[in-house]
């Protein structure tokens, strides 16, 4: 194997299997035009360059994946894969596995790490395109069904916005720099506004039309200064710009390159401890003047506290706690007197003794 295609190979591993987390299926084959795209998984059973200068930390094991491309017939790429796992097994000290390791031609395409990437005729001829995978939208738009289902209409609207912005924020930057990444943002920004429209219709009993008129902003949403995300219009098209100095992490002193965060498979729904409270304490903030209810102190946002006049422990069902009129604004030194206080009055001890009572 001569030097540049020894660097190229290094420099794969090192981008699939560092830059990457998700483990995928292996693929590809034929061969008779001049494009083949050969990909190989790589699976190794003991501490992974344990001589290279960064990787002392890595566990017992080790996957890496990655594509190669190959400018020949099949039979060249045969011999490629052949010449690629002895270079695995006797530099690397990695086991090319056979049975995940395919060939295919470019024009056929197929799917790594969550992209799909095929060869097609445009106006300039034939380009290599990254697109995203279809079971990769597919999944996103079940995420957003299920936090904007019937069953979560309890939670405030508040934090179902900043849920969604958090799944929205991910998804898109991870795909940003695909073909046409706008053009399929735009598709689900229209799912994502009738999913939300219909949840708001609902939490709150009210139409469509009144939906629209009372948190309308544009082409989303916005509910208590919160808006939701439009990905078409706040995620566009990007491309990787091309680097002179691309430093090999093995070998380099300085760590440059930054790795991109993946979607993850759990997400947050807008759950709450409190069911509602995001959107209570607003109300309460606002019907207040954001004044403290004992002291008579003017409060911002970040110093207001909103308390419970009865406490929660009082309620048979602690839900019915969470009400604007068992709410008012407090500030700190207040909420901790009055929280001091309604301890003191449940305690069956006196004095300083019932200070220390929790």
């Amino acid at each position: 194997m001569d030097g540049s295609l020894r660097m190229q190979c290094d420099e794969d591993c090192r981008t699939a299997g560092f830059g990457k987390t998700e483990r995928p299926v292996g693929w590809e084959g034929d061969g008779e035009l001049s494009r083949v795209k050969l990909v190989r998984h790589c699976e190794r059973g003991k501490p992974a360059g344990t001589d290279r200068l960064h990787l002392q930390a890595l566990s017992h094991s080790l996957t890496l994946d990655f594509a190669a491309l190959c400018n020949g017939t099949r039979e060249e790429a045969e011999a490629m894969k052949q010449e690629l796992s002895t270079f695995l097994r006797t530099e690397l000290k990695l086991t090319l596995s056979e049975e995940k390791t395919k060939i295919t031609h470019l024009n056929d395409g197929f799917e790594f790490l969550g992209f799909r990437i095929q060869r097609r005729r445009t106006a300039q001829g034939l380009k290599t395109k990254i697109l995203i995978r279809s079971s990769a939208k597919q999944k996103l738009l079940e995420k957003l069904k299920h936090c904007t289902g019937s069953s979560a209409h309890q939670d405030s609207a508040k934090t179902k916005i900043q849920a969604l912005n958090r799944i929205i924020r991910g998804w898109c930057q991870y795909y940003q720099y695909t073909s046409q990444a706008s053009t399929e943002f735009s598709r689900i920004q229209h799912r994502l506004f009738w999913m939300m429209a219909h949840w708001l219709g609902g939490k709150y009993r009210i139409s469509i039309k009144e939906v629209c008129q009372r948190f309308r902003q544009g082409n989303t949403f916005a509910v208590n200064g919160c808006a939701l995300l439009n990905p078409g219009a706040d995620f566009p098209t990007r491309r990787y710009t091309a680097h002179v100095f691309k430093p090999n992490p093995y070998t380099h002193q300085q760590i440059i390159l930054k790795r991109e965060v993946l979607p993850t498979e759990e997400y947050w729904p807008g759950f709450e401890k409190r069911v509602g409270m995001a959107d209570l304490r607003i109300e309460v903030l606002t019907r207040d003047q954001f004044i403290c209810q004992i002291c008579g102190r003017h409060l911002t946002t970040e110093t207001a506290e909103v308390d419970h006049l009865k406490p929660v422990r009082r309620f048979k069902r602690p839900v019915e706690a969470n009400t604007e009129d068992n709410l008012w604004t407090l500030c700190q030194e207040c909420h901790q007197q009055k929280t001091e206080y309604d301890r003191r009055m449940e305690s069956p001890l006196r004095g300083n003794r019932a200070r220390r009572v929790r």
